[in-house]
């Protein structure tokens, strides 16, 4: 078989960015030729084009250079130096990870490379561990089919971006353009590849929430810590390719004040729908053009677990004395929390109907009343087992009180405490019943989302927990005061059972 001047010799791979022959040219000397098809996809030949262009723009060891192209023939192929060698997937696949020196050097090389690629403007876009080859000269990075240049139109349509699923920065997958950042997010997710063995967030369709939850498990060896903080969420928050080179060869480098392992983002990517679809162009099986994965609610980016729990424990102190109130207001912030939770769950459904479009969270936001009188149906079913349960609760108890049942003794300041202590119990298990209770879901990811809003940050978050412990202190001092507890628009508790 001949391709131009080239004899084909054997196949070394086949992608989306086209089909890759080991040839020999006319000088007798091994080359890797890459063909594509333009006539099924007529933006092949265009991305052929940018390829060429960006390798020729690059001068770097560790990216292979082009001998020859045609990009204007009726069989479009660009031929490019031949590294003998195999993939870092197949390598790590056979030996098992790297490690020590063979690993920082990788990462090095690499790193350098893309540096390499970013000064000449170029954007590789799919970086990952079947896309660095390891030659006899060292690593070198292939394949440049899906880069493009800073100032290039985009090929691509709007909502969708070509990648390695499991190796597509989580901004990326929000919707952002391929930048510099994505590409050195990718290189450190090639790295842990290379130091685990394993895919960091895995491949396929589950690649998209690990990505998104932001969770990697690496090995107790040196670097690692500076691995995983260049895996950020936050693009703020991740260490520089330099940094984690140093640490990989064992120096010590400042790392940001909280460990990868215990730190949130400073902020979430975006509170939209991630409908970005990825076509997996790895070695893993990939999703056809037109085929639409199911949407999901995007995975909440800050967990701010004690916040909420915070707001809850100010809740059940507040029901101490004024319980009524406290739990109508707890259903009022409960169905505007939920608010959001059917927002997001609009565009959501707006997007699997139609793809994405620009003007969806407008549309989402005009329909805000609307999403509210939803909200206050859908949490009345769960509010109205809580108030049952919560106030059947509370009423024994303080019955058990009044009568002395429950080991209170009669005198004033018992009783008192003792009534105290119902109510409480009381508005834990209301709360307790409108969070976990029937048809609770929306409840619990719209606060979830509210909350990752207005406490976007640590300090944010520790504002909150103030909040909360002061609304917390002024019941406790209205208590030591013996403060009746206001009922109203309900009427008293009854003192004793009957």
């Amino acid at each position: 078989m001949r391709i131009g001047s080239y004899v084909v010799t054997e196949i070394l791979g086949r992608g989306g960015s086209g089909d890759v022959y080991k040839v020999i040219g006319p000088g007798g000397k091994p080359a890797a030729l890459k063909l594509v098809d333009s006539s099924a996809n007529p933006a092949a030949r265009t991305r052929l084009s940018r390829e060429v262009n960006a390798l020729r723009s690059i001068d770097h060891p560790g990216v292979p250079g082009v001998l020859d192209a045609d990009t204007d023939g009726p069989e479009p192929f660009v031929v490019f130096d031949f590294i003998d060698g195999v993939s870092l997937a197949h390598h790590v696949k056979a030996n098992g990870p790297l490690k020590g020196k063979k690993l920082a050097d990788l990462a090095e090389t690499l790193a350098s490379a893309l540096a390499a690629a970013h000064a000449s403007g170029v954007i590789h876009r799919d970086v990952t561990p079947a896309n660095v080859m390891l030659g006899s000269k060292g690593p070198a990075l292939i394949d440049f089919g899906l880069s493009h240049r800073t100032d290039d139109p985009r090929l691509t349509r709007e909502g969708l971006v070509s990648g390695t699923a499991g190796y597509v920065a989580p901004e990326v997958i929000d919707g952002a353009e391929p930048g510099m950042q994505a590409d050195l997010w990718s290189w450190a997710a090639t790295i842990a590849f290379a130091m685990t063995g394993q895919a960091p967030f895995g491949l396929g369709r589950g690649a998209l929430g690990k990505t998104f939850a932001g969770e990697v498990v690496l090995p107790d060896v040196p670097g690692a810590e500076a691995v995983a903080e260049a895996l950020s969420l936050d693009v703020k928050r991740r260490v520089k390719p330099e940094e984690v080179v140093a640490a990989l060869r064992g120096k010590t480098v400042r790392l940001p004040a909280a460990s990868r392992a215990a730190s949130r983002p400073g902020e979430p990517i975006s509170e939209h729908l991630p409908v970005t679809r990825i076509f997996d162009l790895g070695e893993e099986a990939s999703v056809k053009a037109g085929v639409r994965e199911r949407l999901r609610l995007p995975p909440i980016m800050i967990r701010r677990t004690g916040t909420i729990a915070a707001w809850a424990s100010a809740l059940i102190a507040v029901a101490t004395l004024v319980p009524a109130t406290a739990f109508l207001v707890l259903l009022f912030v409960l169905a505007l929390c939920r608010v959001e939770h059917r927002r997001i769950a609009s565009i959501a459904s707006m997007r699997a109907k139609r793809g994405a479009k620009r003007g969806d969270a407008a549309i989402a936001t005009i329909g805000l009343p609307w999403h509210f009188l939803r909200s206050v149906g859908e949490i009345l079913p769960s509010a109205a087992i809580a108030a049952a349960a919560g106030g059947g609760l509370a009423t024994l108890c303080w019955q058990g009180v009044s009568s002395g049942r429950m080991g209170f003794a009669a005198d004033e300041a018992h009783q008192y405490w003792g009534h105290a202590l119902a109510l409480a119990l009381g508005a834990v298990l209301a709360v307790g019943l409108v969070w976990w209770g029937p048809w609770a879901y929306g409840t619990r990811d719209g606060v979830r989302r509210v909350a990752a809003i207005v406490a976007r940050t640590d300090t944010a978050a520790r504002v909150w927990a103030v909040v909360a412990l002061l609304a917390v202190g002024v019941v406790l001092f209205a208590l030591l005061w013996r403060t009746e507890p206001l009922f109203w628009p309900l009427s008293q508790l009854p003192e004793t059972v009957s």
